[in-house]
């Protein structure tokens, strides 16, 4: 029961982009509109590499971007629920 309104996700092991996704901007899956924390640039227009879906219960990466995907490699990643200490709303 949480789905994730915001997502942050950073590749660890090497020098890539902070990913940030939500669920106001793209409220329909899948998700490939990105903030980048760590740059001066305004939103992304992602590709299908960098897609996620936010769920009921979660999220997917099913982009091959390496920067949110990739076998081996080590990644941080923070949600934020949409409806936090509430009932869960699946969708």
């Amino acid at each position: 029961g949480f789905r994730p309104a915001f997502i942050l996700i950073k590749r660890r092991d090497s020098a890539s982009q902070w990913q940030i996704y939500d669920s106001k901007r793209s409220p329909s899956s899948p998700v490939n509109d990105t903030l980048l924390a760590n740059t001066s640039a305004a939103e992304s227009i992602g590709t299908i590499a960098k897609n996620i879906d936010i769920l009921a219960n979660g999220f997917i990466h099913n982009g091959t971007s390496s920067e949110i995907n990739t076998s081996g490699n080590n990644y941080l990643f923070v949600a934020f629920a949409e409806h936090p200490f509430k009932y869960s709303r699946a969708n």
